[in-house]
């Protein structure tokens, strides 16, 4: 079973692919068929219902046209937010 904390990430990571899609101006059927996965697929990251490893993330920053440190950093913020709600 995974911790409450790497849900939380994993939802954090989630949200951050989410936005960075939306501002990307890309729908979700649009980055399942650049990654030539199922729209679902696209839809279970952002929602945390599924894992991706690294290089599923280095894709899908690539596909929406930012850096992995980029996710990162918004995922640190959303959790820094969290940390002092």
């Amino acid at each position: 079973m995974e911790s409450p904390d790497l849900i939380a990430l994993r939802r954090m990571l989630g949200r951050a692919i989410k936005q960075a899609r939306v501002q990307a101006q890309l729908s979700q059927a649009e980055v399942a068929r650049r990654m030539n996965v199922p729209q679902s697929w696209v839809s279970n990251v952002e929602t945390a219902v599924r894992r991706i490893d690294v290089v599923e993330a280095w894709m899908l920053a690539d596909i929406l046209g930012v850096d992995l440190t980029d996710l990162r950093s918004f995922v640190m913020n959303d959790e820094d937010k969290n940390i002092d709600s």
